[in-house]
Order: structure tokens, then C-alpha cells, then sequence
């Protein structure tokens, strides 16, 4: 990492154990844990083209904050939050997530989207967002990201076509006229014009 991005990682990542303080901690530690798992669905689906960039970022610091909480907690027991990415060979296109093969993670993200909006409505209250405008900056790219998905996915849909009404007079399902084509004129070869 180079240095701004490591000072970005490090108060990203205190703000995300900030975040765990509370009343709701259960609740928070789960939304964390919906937020990284939607980020890995993604990267490890799509690889890490630089367009994941803030999804990426997501990612890493939030199971940062999963596993500093852990060791917290449990100094003597190891680390479950897992911090490895098995990324594919070569980037795909965002588009890719229309693959039926992606579609069994469409709860997960937007779970994963939902908790994120929470998490940004939660910094945006409680830190001076012209301060932390990297961090900001980063989950609302991760936002327009996970928006997009979800987007991409809805379009994959085939609507739904509700069957023709019953016919009650035992024809083809269809109680409207048909429509015939139009019949040009028979031209009379006897009476034609200059003949």
C-alpha cells in the first residue's frame, strides 16, 4: 500500500470499530459481516479491476475491523474473520453479474447494500465528513457499485406475461377480431384506363 492509502486504511478502519460501540454491537458486528461478505461476492466474482476500487477498500477494512474486534474480544483464540481474496484469473465487466452463476449472491448484496447505507447514514451523524471525505468518498462509490448490481441484476429479469383470457367461444384464446390483412383491389382487365 502507499502511505495515504494506509493512513486512509487505518482511520477507515477505527471508525469502523467505532461503530461496533454500543447498545447494538450484535446487530453492528452482523451488518459488518453482510457488508464484507457482499464486497467478497463481488471480488471474487469479478477479480479487482480498478473500478472495484472502493468495494475493494470496503472489503479490507471492514474484516479489518471484524478481526481487531475479534482479538479484542478473544486475545487467545485465532482470528475467524477471513482476510484472503481467491480472485479469478482476468477482470470481468460489471455487466458479468447477469450470469445466472452470480445471481445466487442477489440477497446477500442487497443486505450487504442496505447495511452500508446504514453504516454511511451513521458516519455522516457522527464525524466531520470534510475531514473523513476519503472514507465518505469510498462508501458512496461502494454504494453506486453495489446500486448498479443490483440494477443489472433487476434487468435480467424476463417480465412475466400474464396468459390470454379464456375464449368462451372455443377458439384460439383470443376474444378479439382478428385482424386480416388488407386486400389490394382486383384490377378489372376490362376495364382499364387508355385500353
Amino acid at each position: 500500500m502507499q502511505q495515504p492509502n494506509i493512513v486512509d486504511f487505518a482511520v477507515a478502519t477505527s471508525i469502523g470499530l467505532m461503530f461496533f460501540q454500543g447498545l447494538e454491537t450484535d446487530t453492528r458486528v452482523r451488518q459488518f459481516e453482510d457488508i464484507a461478505a457482499a464486497c467478497l461476492a463481488l471480488l471474487q466474482f469479478l477479480g479487482k479491476p480498478p473500478y472495484l476500487k472502493s468495494v475493494f477498500d470496503v472489503w479490507v477494512t471492514s474484516t479489518a475491523a471484524l478481526a481487531a474486534l475479534e482479538r479484542a474480544l478473544f486475545p487467545n483464540d485465532p482470528v475467524q474473520t477471513p482476510g484472503h481474496l481467491a480472485l479469478p484469473p482476468g477482470w470481468r465487466p460489471l455487466s458479468a453479474v447477469c450470469d445466472p452463476e452470480f445471481r445466487v449472491h442477489q440477497a446477500l448484496l442487497q443486505r450487504g447494500r442496505t447495511n452500508l447505507e446504514n453504516f454511511r447514514q451513521w458516519f455522516r451523524e457522527s464525524y466531520d465528513v470534510y475531514l473523513h471525505a476519503e472514507t465518505l468518498s469510498m462508501l458512496e462509490d461502494a454504494l453506486l457499485i453495489f446500486e448498479a448490481v443490483e440494477h443489472f441484476l433487476a434487468l435480467g429479469h424476463e417480465p412475466v406475461l400474464d396468459p390470454p383470457p379464456a375464449d368462451s367461444t372455443g377458439g384460439n384464446g383470443s376474444t378479439r377480431t382478428p385482424v386480416l390483412p388488407r386486400r389490394m383491389p382486383h384490377r378489372d382487365p376490362w376495364n382499364q384506363p387508355g385500353v
